[in-house]
């Protein structure tokens, strides 16, 4: 337990120190899928004329994926049927919007508030033969995890108080209750894929000097299997504990620190879209190539792509509450405060709260067509063909791509928060990219090449990661995209958003040459060669995400407010100067 538990021990500036842990959901799992691929294609050049061709191709695919996963849900959909219901059950009388409830500023008293029941004197007692059949429906109409285990669910607690024990509830009550697991079925995902191709090409001097070119394309990717087998696990389990310093229980048993629970979460879980779609792309490219001078030629390229459908998980098991009055996000916990007669209090934690859809589970990641991307760029190029010995190739290039994500099991998507400032530049962006290659013949068979690259800088994120619990008080780890500022003079927090991918790297240089001498060696052909690369011996940064953000490091500031000065970077410099040694022998 101390070594999985190790890493996410937190000695926070605020409340108590706690230890945060991700565990498995089961000891052992097995995970399958198989995919079958049918493609026929055609193509063919049409010329009208001597100094005009055309193109045409179609190309069609049948994919099928075939896997396992279990009972498809909408957490969404399951919490409105459940509202209703404990909304007619009077459930939400004496909760407001902030303290969980969803009451849109109308507090429903249900039946109970119906007149028929106005001279009882208790109306809970008076109206029960209907409130409690309409808590049990509520409760049937949200689906449970599929592992059958007791799960601490404080969110629930208060509608059966008979049923729990020490804050914990058999699985086979709940079936008592209408309460049904997921079950496992097998599902396959068939795409029907029909991409069309065209292309022009005109000589309008017919001298074979100058080209004016366009081409269109759809291009289909596939759904690679490792995208179709997320619903066979490993689901994780989030757990959390207040941090014991004695190492020990109340009665000198040890406990490797760890402390009273704070969280019991249930699992999170992965659903594959059963209508998932076939990622492709959209490419346009029109072009311009002349021959300046013998040998030489210049040529002009607008390159536009679209992504589309393309795969990414999100978080679809909680969301966001607004403020009524401000309109912003509510932030009312999220971090565990002071401890009062042994039991932590919540408080704001300066970032939008999360708040539940169905209590059986923690997060919901689907994995579906929910993403996109967009490539444009327009392309300078000089070609010197070999001739009188030498040849060069150069090329200028300015993009712009942006998107939603470069991978899809990226964190983009897992917080409902994140979402306005996660579509931006994409982390292969390059504004500005040169690039020289150039290679000449000397006498007794020697060759030598040189590579030469300029490139703007590659963009990064300034990130925060942290835990932190929804409104049933599942940990969750949450990944958002700016800094945490404090106040000066009261230390409160304040989240200061900011778009992914805001920040930019610096400039890179890049430059390699080569060497090479044929040999003959007897009657075989055979070359030694000599490679150095970087030989500028650059030294460069490359930042993927900065984290500024740690709040287990603090120092005291001259006023006695703690100054956060925690620096964190995931990124790798490049290696120096490097020589590479090569022979070769053909026989």
């Amino acid at each position: 337990a101390r070594d999985v538990l190790s890493p996410f021990i937190r000695r926070n500036r605020e409340g108590p120190s706690t230890i945060a842990a991700i565990i498995p959901a089961a000891s052992s799992f097995e995970n399958g899928a198989t995919g079958k691929t049918l493609g026929f294609y055609a193509q063919d050049v049409y010329k009208p004329f001597p100094n005009l061709s055309l193109s045409f191709g179609v190309r069609f695919d049948r994919e099928i994926d075939q896997s396992f996963g279990y009972s498809f849900f909408e957490p969404a959909a399951e919490r409105a049927r459940f509202d209703l219901l404990m909304s007619l059950a009077g459930n939400e009388a004496g909760k407001s919007d902030a303290s969980g409830g969803d009451n849109n500023g109308v507090t429903s008293l249900g039946v109970q508030s119906d007149q028929l029941f106005a001279g009882s004197p208790d109306i809970r007692l008076a109206t029960s033969f209907i409130t409690d059949p309409l808590k049990l429906a509520a409760i049937s109409r949200l689906t449970r995890h599929h592992i059958e285990s007791t799960f601490t669910l404080p969110g629930i607690a208060n509608l059966f108080p008979g049923d729990f024990v020490n804050g914990q509830i058999d699985p086979r009550r709940l079936a008592q209750h209408g309460v049904f697991p997921q079950r496992r079925e097998a599902f396959a995902i068939t795409n029907n894929n029909l991409a069309p191709r065209l292309g022009i090409s005109w000589d309008p001097s017919s001298t074979g000097r100058t080209k004016i070119f366009a081409t269109w394309g759809r291009y289909y990717d596939k759904l690679f299997l490792s995208s179709v087998v997320a619903e066979e696990g490993p689901d994780v389990i989030n757990r959390y504990y207040l941090l014991d310093p004695n190492g020990a229980n109340g009665l000198g048993v040890p406990n490797h620190q760890i402390g009273r629970i704070l969280s019991d979460a249930p699992p999170s879980t992965h659903q594959v879209d059963r209508q998932l779609k076939t990622p492709y792309s959209d490419e346009l490219t029109l072009g311009f190539e002349r021959e300046i001078a013998p040998e030489v030629a210049l040529s002009l390229r607008y390159i536009s792509r679209r992504f589309r459908d393309q795969l990414q998980d999100i978080d679809v098991n909680h969301s966001l509450r607004l403020d009524p009055y401000t309109g912003q996000p509510l932030d009312d916990f999220g971090r565990v405060g002071t401890i009062i007669s042994g039991a932590a209090t919540r408080q704001p934690d300066g970032r939008p709260d999360l708040y539940i859809q169905n209590f059986f589970f923690n997060q919901v990641l689907r994995l579906g067509n929910f993403n996109e991307a967009r490539y444009r760029a327009i392309e300078f190029a000089a070609v010197k063909r070999l001739a009188r010995r030498w040849e060069l190739q150069g090329s200028y290039t300015y993009s712009r791509v942006v998107g939603g994500a470069e991978d899809f099991q990226s964190r983009l998507g897992n917080d409902p928060s994140t979402v306005e400032e996660e579509f931006g530049y994409l982390d292969y962006d390059q504004r500005h990219v040169v690039k020289l290659n150039a290679i000449t013949f000397l006498p007794h068979d020697w060759q030598l090449g040189l590579s030469m690259g300029w490139s703007s800088g590659l963009p990064y994120s300034i990130i925060s990661r942290f835990f932190a619990l929804d409104n049933a008080d599942y940990q969750q780890f949450r990944t958002r995209y700016g800094r945490t500022l404090y106040n000066p003079v009261t230390g409160a927090p304040h989240f200061e958003p900011l778009r992914r991918n805001s920040e930019r790297n610096a400039a890179v240089y890049d430059v390699n040459v080569r060497a090479k001498k044929a040999l003959v060696i007897g009657r075989h052909a055979a070359a030694a060669y000599i490679e150095v690369f970087n030989l500028l011996n650059s030294d460069d940064l490359r930042i993927f995400t900065y984290s500024p953000d740690q709040p287990d490091r603090f120092s005291a500031s001259p006023n006695g407010v703690p100054v956060q000065e925690a620096l964190q970077l995931d990124a790798t410099r490049r290696f120096g100067r490097r020589f590479q040694f090569g022979f070769q022998f053909d026989f």
